[in-house]
C-alpha cells in the first residue's frame, strides 16, 4: 500500500497525518506515536498490537470493532489524591476511538487521572471519559468526578444514610484514606459525572 493510500484511508477514520510523518514512522525515525493513529495503522494492516504487548485478549469483545475517532474536550488533570482539576476551561480535545456500537453524547469530557489513589481500577495517565447526565440514585459505588469543599478529586462514592465516602481504590489505606462526609456537610458535594470508561495510554 503506498504512503498516498495509507493517508487516505486514515483520513477517511478521522485521523490526520501526513506523508512525511508516516515516512519517519516506516524509517524508524519516530518512536512516539499518537495512540489513535497506532490503532488506526493496527487496523489498517490487520495488526493486533495488543497481542504483540502481550496484552490478554480473553475479556477482549471481538465483535466489537473500530469505526470512528471523535474529539472530547479534555479539562486538565485531576487528582486521585489530593485533587485539582479546572472543569471551565478546555485544556485541549484528544481523538479517541469509537467501536461500532457505541453512542457517545455530545457534552462527555475527558480528565487525565494523576496519582495512583485509584490504582489497579485506574492509572497514573489514564484518561477518562466522564458522563455528566446521571441519575442521582445511581451514583452508589460509581466513581464520579466530584468536588467537596472547593477540591475536585476522582473517587468512587459510598452513600450510606447518615454520610457519604468518597473512597480510593488503591488497598493502602494507611497512604491513601477514604473522606467521610457526614449528612450535614453532603449538600456541599457536586458530582460533575461518571467515569464510564478508562483509556490507558499505550505509548507515553
Amino acid at each position: 500500500m503506498t504512503i498516498d493510500k495509507v493517508v487516505e484511508e486514515l483520513e477517511k477514520i478521522g485521523i490526520d497525518t501526513t506523508k512525511s510523518s508516516l515516512s519517519r514512522i516506516e524509517n524508524g525515525e519516530r518512536q512516539k506515536i499518537d495512540s489513535a493513529l497506532l490503532v488506526g495503522l493496527a487496523n489498517l494492516f490487520d495488526f493486533n498490537f495488543f497481542k504483540e504487548i502481550g496484552y490478554k485478549e480473553s475479556g477482549i469483545d471481538k465483535s466489537k470493532t473500530i469505526k470512528r475517532f471523535i474529539e472530547i474536550p479534555v479539562y486538565g488533570k485531576a487528582s486521585a489524591g489530593n485533587g485539582y482539576i479546572n472543569l471551565t476551561d478546555v485544556q485541549r480535545y484528544e481523538k479517541i476511538s469509537v467501536l461500532s456500537d457505541d453512542e457517545y453524547s455530545d457534552d462527555l469530557f475527558l480528565v487525565e487521572v494523576a496519582g495512583e489513589s485509584m490504582y489497579p481500577t485506574l492509572f497514573d495517565g489514564d484518561l477518562v471519559i466522564v458522563n455528566p447526565n446521571f441519575n442521582e440514585n445511581s451514583l452508589n459505588n460509581k466513581i464520579c468526578v466530584i468536588t467537596y469543599d472547593g477540591v475536585t478529586f476522582i473517587k468512587r462514592i459510598q452513600i450510606t444514610e447518615k454520610y457519604i465516602v468518597l473512597s480510593s481504590d488503591n488497598p493502602d489505606r494507611i497512604k491513601y484514606q477514604n473522606i467521610i462526609i457526614p449528612e450535614s456537610e453532603c449538600t456541599d458535594i457536586i458530582c460533575h459525572g461518571i467515569v464510564i470508561e478508562r483509556r490507558t495510554r499505550f505509548v507515553r
